[in-house]
């Protein structure tokens, strides 16, 4: 399948540029690939879609290239040619406009960037609903920044499509969220009548808007984070070329930026003395086992397994831990957060089973099981 890549050049008058855009692009191949196409299959390749004489001496002519899939680097393969095309001396001015090779690279940032303005969205919304959650639709209330529309949505608009504020901000407005707005008078009034002195209404006015500890300690680290996704994302968001340094940085702060949202929810779900998904996995085993049906005539036990809604039979000592601790991993999968598909975090349910079980020994040996 044929790339077709569109350009628009300023050349000389008197040069026969069909000629010479087919004989670069011949070179092109030949440098490229060792193909040595006749000159009626690269005729067929260069294609002129108009030109007009700009003075005496120069003409303005827009032409498309068919470029082959010939199983080479089609990004190396345009390179090739406008190098080619530069050094051409009937052609003074060059400008290349549709290019799938850029076109395919800047589809996938956009997908990685969406991923990642998503993921942040989530850590700023619950930061912002945690320290201002009496309105989850104005949670930018002591912000300085502006949404980027004319008017704000309403709350049902925010409510149907399932969004906040953060879905209007500007990305590079992101380092701005913890900037307090400037007081304005009635705003001011409000607030002395809700603080008890002037001490407290000081310690209002000079603090920003989110200043516990690590939810501050965040946002503050995601300023240098996102101004380097933010460059990369105006190439793409405008079509342009992205420069090498401009891409180095956007990956080196696309990953610790990622990092950094891992590490949040990792010390958010620590905060208490087990993770959620531990929990929850012991309190299926816990189910699991107050609700056995034991069977000493015929030396089994019965377990709902509240994952798969299925009822599974063991009869033995291994059997039961085997599948308990498939319970068990299978429960904290529900709740441990993933990355690229696969769970953050490991959990070894060993001893969750064993203490599970040891409640149980009375009811084993009745079964005739060795434990």
């Amino acid at each position: 399948m044929p790339w077709n890549v569109e350009f628009q050049i300023v050349h000389k008058s008197g040069s026969n540029i069909k000629r010479v855009l087919t004989l670069c692009l011949g070179n092109t191949y030949r440098d490229e690939t060792d193909i040595d196409y006749d000159e009626h299959s690269l005729d067929s390749m260069v294609l002129i879609r108009y030109s007009k004489q700009q003075s005496d001496e120069l003409r303005i002519t827009g032409f498309t290239i068919e470029f082959d899939d010939v199983g080479k680097d089609l990004t190396s393969l345009i390179e090739s040619f406008t190098e080619i095309l530069q050094q051409e001396e009937a052609i003074v001015h060059i400008l290349k406009f549709s290019d799938p090779s850029i076109q395919k690279s800047h589809l996938e940032y956009a997908q990685e960037i969406y991923d990642i303005e998503m993921k942040l969205r989530e850590v700023l919304s619950f930061i912002f609903i945690e320290v201002y959650g009496q309105s989850f639709y104005n949670l930018l209330q002591d912000v300085d920044v502006k949404i980027a529309t004319k008017e704000l949505p309403n709350e049902d608009y925010f409510k149907k499509h399932f969004e906040n504020e953060f879905f209007f901000l500007l990305f590079s407005d992101y380092i701005r969220l913890n900037e307090r707005k400037p007081i304005k008078n009635d705003d001011l009034l409000t607030l002395i009548r809700q603080v008890a002195d002037f001490d407290a209404l000081k310690t209002k006015l000079s603090s920003p808007p989110v200043s516990e500890g690590k939810y501050h300690d965040f946002l503050a680290s995601i300023k240098e984070r996102v101004d380097a996704i933010d460059k990369l994302r105006n190439c793409v968001a405008h079509n342009r070329s992205i420069p090498d340094k401009v891409r180095e940085n956007y990956n080196m702060s696309k990953r610790l930026l990622l990092e950094g949202i891992a590490d949040f929810w990792y010390e958010l779900n620590h905060e208490d003395d087990r993770p959620v998904w531990e929990e929850e996995a012991t309190e299926a085993l816990e189910a699991a086992l107050e609700n056995a049906s034991w069977n000493p005539d015929d030396g089994s036990v019965e377990i709902y397994n509240s994952y798969d809604e299925t009822y599974r039979t063991c009869r033995s000592y291994d059997e039961l831990v085997e599948e308990l601790e498939r319970l068990a991993i299978d429960t904290s999968c529900l709740s441990m957060p993933y990355e690229e598909g696969a769970p953050v975090f490991n959990y070894d349910p060993t001893d969750d089973v064993s203490d599970a079980i040891a409640g149980y020994e009375k009811k084993m040996r009745e079964l005739g099981w060795d434990i």
